[in-house]
């Protein structure tokens, strides 16, 4: 299971930043139109994930199942590490 090393949170685009390892050698997949998920280039294995409108979603209780293989909770390790708006 991949646990978070990066999370960075952009509150004037609303966009969440999630890392895990190194991302200097990979790509955007937006197969998935909840996230768009950062791949490796060599091993294409999930080195990071990018949620747009993660605030919106947060508070209004839609966002999505994180991927398989991803350990995050949302609580712990995001929300609580962030300063997110309780309102938009």
């Amino acid at each position: 299971m991949l646990r978070p090393d990066f999370i960075d949170y952009d509150p004037k685009y609303d966009i969440l930043t999630v890392g895990f390892g190194d991302r200097s050698d990979s790509f955007g997949d937006e197969a998935d139109s909840d996230f768009t998920v950062m791949r490796d280039s060599a091993t294409n294995g999930i080195v990071g994930l990018v949620v747009w409108g993660f605030g919106e979603k947060y508070r209004s209780d839609t966002l999505p199942k994180w991927p398989e293989g991803i350990d995050i909770d949302t609580e712990s390790d995001i929300v609580s590490q962030i300063n997110l708006p309780l309102n938009a």
